[in-house]
């Protein structure tokens, strides 16, 4: 796998990672926990 690859790779992953950590932040703040 080349430094290309890598990349196309880690972007998307990053994106729905942090996309994924927001949404159980959300939902724990507004549960109170």
């Amino acid at each position: 796998m080349d430094s290309a690859q890598l990349v196309l790779f880690a972007v998307p992953a990053t994106t729905w990672l942090l996309s994924a950590l927001h949404i159980l932040w959300d939902r724990f703040a507004f549960t109170g926990i």
